[in-house]
């Protein structure tokens, strides 16, 4: 008989404590729950009680029958209006209390276990598999996809401003070091010829400052050798002035005096010859003068009347031209007399006009001394001029020579080219491809020309692996070439 709540057979002993310990739970579910088998069948899976009546080896061989064969469909029937008691009896197997071993005991419980574990089948590890797979391939294509798209790239773009675009850049060396190293041996070659230069423009500056102060003093002498003339000119003109103004005073008067002096005669002898009755007239003199009207009446009186008393006409004659030679001896003193104040007048300003053309002809020696002065200075000009031209011309040349070689210098170290789009974007992909440009720093050469003159941009760049590089070259990093050959 079975107890339904369980407690009829039950072991004695420790064995007994053991067993019930380990059954506990399943016995006090069955005790609470008192609801039929078939409502109770999706509830959990919880053996029954365990039969202590048999022996271990008819259990043993009850349990591989009982896991290897299902129960009979007819034996498993209940009635669910049948009382609890009945469900019990008929659910329950006849429980026999029989002493087991511990060992015994704990390979059935090890048994069981076993057997309540779910086993994987074969569809469980298809999918794992599969799910396995599916994620190993997911990761191997992102990986690969990864790897696949990352690249090492320079990408820049260009404003160059009112420059014209460039065309194309330059991947270069650093060939900063080799312009500087061409720009001192340029000026060792030029240094020579700037010295001569120098030394030219020197010579040319005291040259010209002596040739401008000796003709400054050319300029001056000449300067007061014109104002000694014009003082010169001035004192005889002064001179000259007063011997005209007494010359028209007293010399005129004396003029008047003179004429006044011959009209008188000539018509004392007019008269005289109508009051004898002498032909004579103005025609039969050749020349009014005194003398020759003595002649005249002297010559008419051959022809005189017999009443005229010759002789005593010829006396009044003579007594006449006395008369005019007493007055020539006057005429001529007092003309004597209007020179000397001439001459003293001259005499006033004789020691000044003297010391004026003593200065005029001391000053044309020294102009004439100066001007001679002025060749050798003259001479020496033109020398250093032409010494000066020359060591221009070829210190040009040397400049023009390193012009060349300054403009073929980056040329010659150029590693790459890069087009530039005619918007001045440009791009260098794929550089790990490349077995060249290995990643580290670079430079970067542009150039542009305007107006006959190159412009040129030079700048550092660094190439990181797999890494994208970015430039912008802007309008004020263009410089004018020609910079770089100042103070040559």
């Amino acid at each position: 008989m079975t107890n339904r709540s369980g407690k009829g057979d039950r072991p004695s002993g420790p064995e007994a404590a053991k067993t019930r310990n380990n059954r506990r739970a399943p016995a006090r579910a069955a005790s609470r729950n008192n609801l039929p088998p078939w409502m109770t069948a999706g509830r959990g899976t919880h053996r029954p009680p365990r039969s202590l009546s048999r022996s271990a080896p008819e259990e043993s061989a009850a349990k591989s029958e009982g896991s290897s064969s299902p129960p009979d469909a007819g034996s498993a029937k209940f009635d669910p209006f049948l009382p609890s008691s009945n469900w019990e009896r008929e659910t329950s197997p006849t429980r026999q209390s029989t002493a087991v071993s511990d060992a015994e005991f704990r390979e059935e419980v090890l048994a069981e276990e076993k057997a309540s574990k779910p086993k994987i089948g074969r569809g469980v590890w298809l999918a794992i598999f599969a799910r396995v797979f599916f994620y190993s391939a997911v990761g191997a294509t992102g990986f690969g996809t990864y790897y696949s798209l990352r690249e090492t790239q320079v990408e820049g773009q260009i404003l160059p401003g009112k420059l014209p675009m460039p065309t194309k850049a330059y991947v270069v060396y650093d060939f900063s070091g080799d312009v500087r190293a061409l720009w001192r041996d340029c000026g060792s070659s030029v240094e020579p010829y700037r010295q001569t230069v120098r030394n030219c423009e020197n010579n040319l500056q005291r040259v010209r400052s002596d040739l401008v102060a000796q003709q400054e003093r050319v300029r001056l002498l000449k300067e007061q050798l014109h104002a000694a003339e014009e003082e010169l000119k001035s004192t005889g003109k002064e001179a000259e002035e007063k011997g005209k103004e007494l010359w028209a005073t007293e010399g005129a008067a004396l003029e008047k005096e003179y004429d006044a002096m011959v009209a008188h005669i000539e018509s004392n002898f007019l008269e005289r010859s109508k009051q004898i009755g002498l032909p004579l007239s103005e025609k039969d003199v050749a020349i009014r003068a005194p003398e020759a009207w003595a002649n005249a009446f002297e010559v008419a009186l051959y022809s005189a009347p017999p009443s005229v008393n010759v002789t005593e006409e010829r006396k009044w004659a003579e007594e006449g031209l006395k008369i005019w030679h007493q007055f020539q001896s006057d005429y001529e003193k007092k003309q004597q007399a209007l020179k000397k104040k001439t001459e003293e007048l001259q005499a006033q300003v004789a020691p000044k006009v003297t010391e004026m053309r003593n200065q005029i002809s001391l000053l044309e020696g020294r102009i004439t001394d100066s001007e001679e002065e002025l060749l050798p200075l003259q001479q020496e000009l033109a020398m250093n001029q032409n010494e000066l031209s020359a060591a221009t011309a070829q210190a040009e040349a040397a400049r023009a020579t390193f012009q060349k070689q300054l403009l073929q210098l980056p040329r010659h170290s150029i590693l790459t080219t890069i087009p530039v789009a005619s918007d001045g974007h440009f791009e260098w992909r794929r550089l790990e491809q490349n077995g060249r440009f290995q990643s580290g720093h670079y430079f970067l050469w542009l150039v542009t020309e305007e107006g006959g003159q190159e412009y040129w941009s030079l700048f550092p760049f660094s190439i990181a692996p797999y890494a994208k590089t970015e430039i912008i070259v802007r309008a004020d990093s263009f410089l004018p070439v020609h910079l770089l050959w100042q103070g040559l």
